[in-house]
């Protein structure tokens, strides 16, 4: 998006995501394939950063209208590997989010 609108969408795809219109629509109105699927977690990358959950994806985070509210995959990349994962969840409008742990099989 940045790469033909830089104006409109000044962060690029190191910096930020995006969802395409066909997506959200899904997400929102719970259009999935098959029917009865449900969100279980979403998940996003911060190349050259640490795996953390940022202000930007606290605020970005839907919570409140999914049932169970999903999981969020935090993975930390450089140029070679993934090198940390970490994974959060809501809990309530005191605590926000807390890290889970995370075991890979």
């Amino acid at each position: 998006m940045h790469a033909k609108n830089p104006a409109e969408h000044p962060r690029d795809a190191r910096t930020a995501y995006a969802f395409s219109r066909t997506d959200m629509e899904r997400l929102f109105f719970g259009k999935f394939d098959p029917p009865g699927a449900r969100v279980l977690g979403f998940y996003h990358s911060h190349p050259d950063a640490p795996a953390y959950f940022s202000e930007k994806d606290r605020m970005d985070a839907l919570t409140g209208w999914l049932d169970p509210e999903p999981g969020y995959l935090v993975l930390s990349v450089t140029k070679d590997a993934v090198i940390d994962i970490k994974m959060f969840r809501w809990v309530d409008d005191e605590t926000g989010f807390e890290e889970l742990p995370v075991v890979l099989v």
